[in-house]
């Protein structure tokens, strides 16, 4: 499977919100067999841009490397939630025909509290 979790870091989401977010996820993650050949995980994380905590599905292999990198995810704040451009950049940049594999689900999760622009 490819995993895209796409999370909202606007301020419109709190510092706890995010933290039960980033939770969550790690909690989907450590249900999954991680790996190349196995389900890989990306992370878009959108506020008023895409943030560089970011990361695609070639970027770790493991279990233990992707919710490290999720643990590292912080609140980036920002006053426009840019949930359209966060859809935009995992369809043309993670999910895209040259990144995914053709013979696998693709599943995307959108965490955000749905107040977008």
């Amino acid at each position: 499977m490819e995993l895209a979790l796409v999370l909202d870091s606007s301020n419109s989401i709190s510092h706890e919100r995010l933290r039960v977010m980033k939770t969550f996820c790690q909690h989907v993650v450590s249900t999954l067999t991680i790996g190349p050949d196995q389900t890989r995980v990306a992370v878009t994380l959108f506020g008023q841009k895409i943030y560089n905590d970011s990361f695609g599905l070639d970027n770790f292999t493991t279990e233990a490397e992707v919710n490290e990198a999720i643990g590292r995810i912080e609140h980036r704040g920002g006053w426009y939630t840019g949930t359209y451009e966060g859809l935009i950049h995992l369809r043309e940049t993670q999910m895209s025909a040259q990144v995914v594999r053709p013979d696998v689900p693709k599943v995307a999760v959108v965490l955000t509290d749905g107040n977008s622009q």
